[in-house]
């Protein structure tokens, strides 16, 4: 599984040196282990013969997997995303422990960051070595690619900041024929262009998470070109659980932050989302972030015991510098940031949390609870769902879709919804709907 033998390594493989022609290595990849789920585990230690304690955590079992590697003179290798801490080195963070600190992380020394110009975000892939004696950590003795490339090619990439930021200009589908009817729904009153900055504001219990999973699917099976992480904050594990079973995939990463962490995990896990994001981008990639909540994510900035009437525009630094890292840029790719916010609830601050990132935002899904109650789903107010610059996104489409807002003005939001339902299930797309029109 995590096995390889080879003589001239290609440069593309993470194992890859430079060696004698006639040296045959086997290396190991540390990184494949830590996809392993526990009873995975189990039938490589079972597969292996080595016996652990049976109250062993999975990173134990990891370890004793490794150290027999070892003892068979096999080399290892590694991989992971670079988080640089303030004394100058870094660890190489797992995507399957949440990009969060573990035992099994790969030591970077300071030289090394100096050397290759590394920075957060950065996948760095090289050969490593176990712990020593008085040691903790793994450590990198090799850098051997850097985002997938050499590293020589990897210090070309331009840095974020200094891309040059331009407004959506083209809309990224959600509708897919076997998308949900909400996706179709949000393709016309509130289109999501690349680079969108968006919100999703709801009431309590309003179908918010259901909301991001349906988006996320609905992207994924409508534009092969983007790649999605799905980012919670606080939230329930069973919730967790459903959607990394539903979404974890070869372009979708579901990254979590239970509701028991700390506030220093749920920012550290988001900070390492959003640099991971960034440096994609410089590659050119169209990277979109859902976040599940902004909410939460504002309340442990402000922390424990905050008044809402001591909430000021400038408050919130850190979650406003976050939504408004989306953009489209000029010379790379582009980074869409929807995020999910909380309205109405029994906690004032939550509105004031919301109307203060509204003015980030350029795009607006609006939940409401009375469409909850009548059970019609999805629960989506048609008259304060908005995108600005909508008839840029929409191009041809602008003009009939504006003819639909119309029809739609005169009824309550539950019987908005209802007719455009049922345009929505009579038609076999959004084209053949505003055709009909």
């Amino acid at each position: 599984m995590a096995v390889g033998k080879t003589s001239n390594p290609k440069p593309d493989s993470a194992a890859s040196a430079n060696r004698d022609s006639d040296t045959v290595d086997t290396f190991v990849d540390v990184s494949e282990y830590q996809k392993l789920d526990d009873r995975q585990l189990n039938a490589l230690l079972s597969q292996h013969k080595i016996s652990v304690d049976k109250d062993a955590s999975s990173a134990g079992k990891i370890r004793a997997v490794i150290d027999r590697q070892i003892s068979l003179g096999h080399k290892l290798v590694g991989a992971g995303t670079l988080q640089v801490l303030p004394d100058g080195f870094g660890f190489l963070r797992s995507r399957w422990f949440n990009y969060l600190g573990g035992p099994d992380d790969i030591y970077v020394s300071p030289s090394q960051i100096r050397k290759f110009s590394l920075t957060n975000g950065d996948l760095v892939s090289g050969q490593i070595r176990p712990p020593k004696e008085n040691e903790r950590f793994f450590a990198l003795l090799r850098v051997l690619k850097v985002n997938d490339m050499e590293p020589s090619k990897a210090i070309e990439a331009p840095e974020f900041d200094d891309l040059s930021p331009l407004a959506p200009n083209r809309q990224i589908l959600t509708g897919a024929p076997d998308s949900d009817d909400s996706c179709r729904i949000v393709d016309l009153v509130s289109p999501i262009g690349f680079g969108q900055r968006g919100i999703i504001v709801s009431p309590p219990r309003s179908g918010k998470t259901r909301m991001v999973e349906q988006l996320c699917q609905g992207m994924l099976n409508s534009d092969s070109n983007v790649y999605a992480y799905v980012l919670l904050v606080d939230q329930r594990p069973e919730e967790i659980t459903e959607l990394e079973r539903k979404l974890n995939g070869p372009r979708c990463e579901v990254i979590s932050s239970v509701f028991d962490e700390s506030s220093f995990r749920h920012h550290d896990v988001a900070m390492m989302v959003l640099e991971k994001a960034k440096r994609m981008v410089e590659l050119g990639e169209h990277v979109v972030i859902f976040l599940d909540s902004l909410t939460n994510l504002a309340r442990f900035e402000l922390g424990p015991g905050y008044l809402a009437n001591r909430l000021e525009p400038d408050s919130l630094p850190r979650t406003r510098s976050f939504l408004a890292s989306a953009r489209l840029t000029e010379e790379a790719g582009s980074l869409t940031i929807i995020g999910t916010l909380t309205t109405n609830s029994t906690n004032e601050l939550d509105d004031l949390i919301a109307e203060i990132l509204r003015s980030t935002s350029n795009m607006e899904i609006q939940l409401d609870h009375e469409l909850v109650k009548r059970r019609i789903w999805p629960a989506i107010n048609v008259h304060l769902s908005q995108c600005q610059q909508e008839e840029v996104l929409l191009g041809d489409q602008y003009g009939a879709v504006c003819k639909l807002r119309r029809k739609l003005g005169d009824l309550s939001a539950p019987e908005a919804m209802d007719l455009l339902l049922s345009k929505i299930e009579s038609s076999d797309s959004n084209e053949k709907l505003l055709g009909d029109l």
